[in-house]
Order: structure tokens, then sequence, then C-alpha cells
């Protein structure tokens, strides 16, 4: 009897340490630019990442943009990978760049002019 509990229980712990590092992996997995980046630098063909564009701006991202991406990343690996919020408010922005993955470690904070705003806003759209 003890030894079948014993079994049990050591089944039952090996059970939660794999649970627990399982989700170690998958909540330390970076998301954002990384997740993104992995996800266009493996994409083969349009349809691989349809599923990642918003429904509202699907037509805003045809295949002739999806072969001019890839042609634009070809095989090597980028220098850096940012990634960016931007605040809006009626009379300013604030752009606020931070690193990369699942923590908003701020690396650099901006409040924008009307000409930075202007330049930005331009480049965007």
């Amino acid at each position: 009897m003890k030894i079948k509990q014993s079994s049990f229980f050591l089944i039952v712990l090996l059970l939660m340490l794999v649970i627990m590092f399982l989700l170690y992996l998958l909540f330390s997995r970076p998301i954002g630019s990384v997740k993104l980046y992995e996800d266009l630098s493996i994409a083969k063909e349009y349809k691989d990442i349809e599923k990642l564009i918003d429904d509202e701006y699907i037509d805003q991202f045809r295949e002739t943009d999806f072969k001019l991406l890839k042609n634009s990343m070809g095989k090597d690996s980028p220098n850096e990978i940012n990634e960016y919020s931007i605040f809006k408010y009626n009379d300013k922005w604030i752009l606020i760049e931070k690193s990369p993955g699942t923590k908003n470690n701020i690396l650099n904070i901006k409040v924008l002019n009307e000409d930075n705003i202007k330049t930005l806003n331009q480049f965007l759209n």
C-alpha cells in the first residue's frame, strides 16, 4: 500500500513539474515584434500570414505586398527588432520604445511636437 501511494505521489509530482515547465516555456516566450518576425520569416505564402492581418485591414495588404515584404526581408536575420507604442492625444503624441518580448521595459520616450507628428503620420499612412 505504501509503495502505491509513493508511486502515485511521484507520478503526480512529475506531472506537476512537466506542466510547470511547459507553462514557463509558454509564458516566457517572447511575443509581439519577435513573434511577428518569426511568423513572417517562416511564411512561404500569403495565406500563411493572412490570419495575422486584422479583418478590418485585410484589403490594405495584398499578395503583392507579401512578396515585396519577403524579398525585402531576404534570408538574413535583422540586426535589431524594435517595438514601439504610440499614445495619441488631441494635441500631442507620445512615442514609447519598449523592449521586444513579454516585458514592457521602456527603452525610450519621446513627446512628439506638431512637426514630428505630421512626419510620422505621413510615414504611417
